[in-house]
């Protein structure tokens, strides 16, 4: 150091600007014996501690014996309570804190949004759907557990029914049935991860009718833009559903309205623009953005956080790994693997994840 040097053998820097600046800040140090000390602000002696004494004096203070694992501003406190100083401290104690593996696992749950709205409209009626079930109903419903709830993106009609077993052959009738017969074939569907989707069944149903399967990462699959309305009435709602609707005016009417289609969606799509606007600019107040590469390290939000359960235990982790992210994908979901290189079956969303620094 420096001032041990300047203050046992008088050694100053030969550059006159460092040896004057070291020897106006050398009034507020001393040495004894083989130690140096710095005077504090109230006049009590602080000792200057080395790289590797200050490393042990950090781990000592924050998570030894009488370690309480405090935050940033605390455990500065502290080691200055102790008596100790070196010139970088503070930083140093910010980030041990931000580094301490068992500090950032049963660190709080984050819950700003990490990243800005994406819109999910569609160009046409019939486009896209999304399929998603209904947890387990308990009690069940006339032997009926599931919901089976499928809602068209454009105008987000919606279908539904319920299911004894939700299992893949039943969602592939359920998309042959209830959608491809009464609305024609999709251009895409979009689903979770679960294994009632992903199958055997439902894929031989897609690659047959060369349909899109995306699939969105576990739990909060969400759409965040208000649908498109179209507000053309049908024949049969003017008219009623009665069987004796003169088919002629049925024609007419059903002209005059495919007539008006196009205006009609193209003031539905400017409406959706302006709403699409007012809705980034207020959610992008709230954002604090997180964004991750692949080969970063992360942790994982433990599976009773994502599920809405209570803590099992007051100390359980609320944070799990770390983690490697093996693919990071622009649609906000990340392939995640562990530190052997066993790859997870399921992506993860984004908002389940934050940054784990080693």
């Amino acid at each position: 150091m420096p001032f041990f040097e300047y203050l046992s053998e008088g050694i100053l820097p030969k550059a006159h600007g460092k040896a004057y600046k070291l020897n106006r800040q050398a009034l507020r140090y001393f040495t004894e014996g083989s130690s140096l000390f710095k005077k504090g602000l109230v006049g009590e002696p602080l000792r200057c501690l080395g790289p590797s004494e200050s490393q042990t004096a950090l781990k000592e203070a924050h998570a030894g014996e009488c370690g309480e694992h405090q935050g940033k501003k605390k455990l500065y406190q502290q080691l200055l309570s102790l008596g100790y100083y070196w010139p970088t401290m503070k930083k140093d104690a910010v980030e041990f804190v931000k580094t301490y593996h068992t500090c950032q696992v049963q660190a709080n749950l984050i819950h700003s949004h990490p990243t800005t709205l994406q819109n999910m409209a569609t160009p046409w009626p019939f486009h896209t759907w999304l399929l998603d079930l209904i947890s387990p109903i308990n009690p069940a419903s006339e032997g009926y557990i599931w919901i089976l709830v499928a809602t068209k993106y454009f105008t987000k009609w919606v279908e539904a029914i319920p299911f004894e077993k939700a299992t893949g052959t039943a969602i592939a009738n359920f998309i042959w049935e209830y959608i491809i017969c009464r609305f024609g074939i999709p251009h895409k569907i979009v689903t979770d991860n679960g294994t009632h989707f992903i199958n055997k069944d439902v894929r031989a149903m897609t690659k047959h009718y060369r349909m899109k399967h995306l699939k969105s990462s576990l739990y909060y699959p969400q759409e965040v833009i208000a649908p498109i309305e179209i507000a053309i009435p049908t024949p049969r709602v003017v008219q009623g559903t009665k069987n004796d609707v003169d088919a002629s005016i049925c024609a007419e009417r059903r002209t005059c309205d495919l007539e008006a289609l196009e205006e009609a969606r193209n003031q539905a799509l400017e409406n959706t623009r302006r709403y699409h606007l007012k809705m980034v600019g207020a959610y992008g107040k709230i954002i604090k953005e997180r964004i991750f590469a692949t080969g970063q390290l992360v942790l994982k939000a433990a599976d009773y956080v994502k599920r809405g359960l209570p803590s099992p235990s007051k100390f359980v982790s609320n944070w799990e790994g770390p983690y490697v992210i093996r693919e990071a994908h622009a649609s906000g979901y990340y392939k995640l693997a562990k530190a052997d290189g066993t790859v997870l079956v399921d992506p993860v969303n984004e908002k389940w994840l934050k940054h784990y620094y080693a």
